[in-house]
């Protein structure tokens, strides 16, 4: 399995840097092939078998940097053919997204009125790729480390169970207490330059305000203004100056030591006395069981994701509203009571294993690669909302010229694609070819596939085929034929791939090998058009043939789907010429069926297109009215049938 990672940056410190590379390092184990995109490494070189792939990001701030990450994921991922792919980050399109946070849809409007939401780049950034995550048509599976978070995510999002798999805990099995823990606990406190009688308070974290450091600054003044000999211990990736001037405020410099990050953590573990961790947010809190595992006693937020593992073994935690009051008192109880509390997290350790997150990830993404479609259109042609844009469109540079690719659409996929649309070409095997446009059916194992080839595109935008048929094809997903990927060559050509629905459609008589289907099929027709015009969309060709029947693409719910999407327009709209003109189009055009099955079918697409757009009777027979008047009197209808 070749496995994508997704994290923006890497520092020994950070825990979820610890997951990723836990995860990492378990899928080497395995076997599998890994590699790491991430905007920069810290610290020990990387293990064998893992590949540092570093993206150079633009911006002037993070959720800059952390929007064009997300743009590079997508290239990344679409270049190359990984089996698997999971953002340890908020970043939209991959197969898997570690929740290491809160849902920000939850949180956020709490903090900051809906303009700021909605008007500053930072939040809005941020809540854009957490909402594209979270999309019905997004392929992503949440795993998720605490019960709140998929309570949030369903409660804001709407998403279904089938979305979400639950990964365990994961710690450091270092942390876990040893039978020389006296021993090490000695040897630390001498180090650490502690006193016998001296209670060490601990915290690790980085990142002062979200982990609620100034709470625990506020606890630490009143213990010593209770004349409690105290000393606390802070260990993290924040700055050393930032730190200091931080703390400075509280007047507890003599009471407090920083120590940065370390790599003994266990070790310091037993020789701390209790942990203070009173975090403003906190998806899970690694470090709550790890503490817990040393049998070291707990005091932290209920807004931890692990929080209930601290509820368990016996220590308090803080509610919400938080209170400095009740953090206080908890921590002189705890002091005052130190040996019984240790006693219960010594006994609930012993019931708990905290392990398992790497395995279960590991398990269920390599289930994710042995039962995946080896049809990825399944993947990509999810069931967007109609006239809407689906997120993940990849732009790449490459040899060839320019191309832009649906997310989980890859680049070799496609050029293997254009390459044998080419040689039937060549061959003479094409469905069709004229001055302007090769079309032809191309099959890739059991995947089918439509090639439509502008010979000679304009460069401008607006006049070019290609660029008018990709981006309405986009707006119209869900109605016409997925288009997959888009090629402008550097010789000016265009070239787009779309999922075959069929070789059958409502013009010739080949559709009535399937009578019985037919009167659904005709609905679903007058259905799509009733669609288009509901959204003030002109499509400028809605003959017969170009309504295909949907034989390859189940998972589309529609029966039979619009394609020839070059000349579409998109108004406030649609009007009432514009209307008739496209009913009289496809009721002129059924002309290959027998009288009396096209009399009925006739009847069934009308009513397709009425309910649709919930027309009384009389509106619709006016308009009918005027359409049956069209069709005798325009004779460009007669002229219009397909070659």
């Amino acid at each position: 399995m070749k496995l994508l990672l997704a994290l923006f940056k890497y520092f020994p410190s950070g825990g979820l840097q610890k997951d990723t590379l836990r995860i990492a390092e378990e899928a080497i184990r395995r076997g599998h092939d890994v590699t790491l995109l991430t905007t920069s490494w810290e610290g020990t070189p990387p293990p064998d078998g893992l590949e540092i792939a570093i993206c150079n990001v633009n911006g002037l701030n993070n959720h800059r940097r952390m929007d064009d990450f997300a743009r590079k994921f997508l290239e990344t991922k679409n270049l190359y053919d990984y089996d698997v792919t999971l953002a340890m980050n908020r970043i939209p399109g991959a197969d898997f997204y570690f929740v290491a946070d809160s849902c920000m849809a939850t949180w956020m409007p709490q903090k900051h009125s809906k303009l700021a939401l909605r008007l500053l780049p930072r939040y809005r950034i941020y809540l854009e790729h957490e909402a594209a995550i979270c999309a019905p048509g997004s392929p992503t599976t949440l795993l998720y480390i605490a019960p709140f978070q998929k309570r949030d995510y369903q409660t804001i999002y709407n998403l279904p169970d089938s979305r979400f798999t639950y990964l365990p805990p994961a710690m450091d099995d270092r942390c876990r207490r040893p039978s020389n823990a006296a021993e090490i606990r000695s040897r630390m406190r001498r180090e650490l330059a502690l006193q016998d009688d001296e209670t060490a308070v601990i915290q690790i974290g980085t990142n002062l305000w979200r982990k609620g450091v100034d709470r625990v600054c506020e606890t630490m003044r009143a213990l010593l203004d209770q004349k409690r000999n105290v000393r606390f211990i802070l260990v993290g990736g924040d700055k050393a100056e930032d730190v200091q001037k931080f703390v400075s405020k509280y007047g507890i410099d003599k009471h407090f030591t920083f120590l940065g990050t370390r790599n003994d953590v266990p070790d310091l573990l037993q020789a701390a006395d209790i942990m203070l961790h009173p975090a403003r947010e906190e998806g899970a809190g690694n470090v709550l069981i790890e503490a817990i595992a040393a049998g070291l006693p707990v005091i932290c937020t209920d807004v931890c994701g692990f929080s209930h593992f601290v509820h368990d073994a016996g220590c308090p935690t803080i509610t919400e509203p938080f209170s400095q009051d009740a953090m206080n008192k908890s921590a002189m109880d705890a002091i005052d009571h130190l040996p019984q509390l240790v006693e219960k997290v010594i006994a609930y350790a012993q019931t708990q294993t905290f392990s398992g997150r790497t395995q279960v990830a590991l398990d269920t993404m390599e289930q994710f690669a042995k039962n995946r479609e080896e049809d990825l259109m399944k993947t990509i042609c999810s069931h967007n909302q109609p006239l809407t844009i689906p997120c993940g469109i990849v732009r790449l540079e490459t040899q060839e010229g320019e191309w832009h690719l649906l997310n989980g659409f890859t680049l070799p996929m496609a050029q293997e694609i254009i390459h044998h649309h080419k040689s039937q070409c060549e061959s003479g095997q094409w469905l069709k070819n004229d001055i302007k446009r090769r079309v032809s059916r191309v099959i890739v194992g059991d995947n089918s596939f439509i090639i439509k080839e502008f010979c000679k595109d304009h460069a401008l935008p607006c006049l070019n085929h290609g660029h008018r048929t990709w981006t309405y094809t986009q707006k119209l997903t869900g109605l016409t034929a997925p288009c997959l990927a888009w090629l402008h060559d550097k010789s000016g050509r265009g070239f787009l791939i779309f999922a075959d629905l069929g070789q059958t459609d409502l013009f010739y008589p080949k559709q009535l090998e399937r009578t019985d289907d037919l009167p659904a099929t005709y609905s679903a027709a007058g259905k799509i058009l009733a669609e288009l015009h509901a959204h003030g969309v002109y499509h400028a060709d809605t003959k017969t043939v170009n309504f295909v029947i949907n034989d390859r693409l189940p998972w589309l719910s529609s029966p039979v789907l619009i394609i020839d999407c070059d000349d579409v327009h998109f108004h406030h709209s649609i009007s009432k010429n514009h209307q008739i003109k496209n009913l009289a189009q496809f009721l002129a055009l059924m002309g290959n069926l027998p009288e009396e099955l096209r009399e009925r079918l006739a009847v069934d697409f009308k009513n397709g297109y009425q309910q649709t757009l919930k027309l009384s009777d009389a509106d619709m027979a006016t308009l009918m009215a005027q359409v049956t008047d069209r069709m005798k009197n325009d004779k460009s209808l007669e002229n219009n049938l397909p070659a």
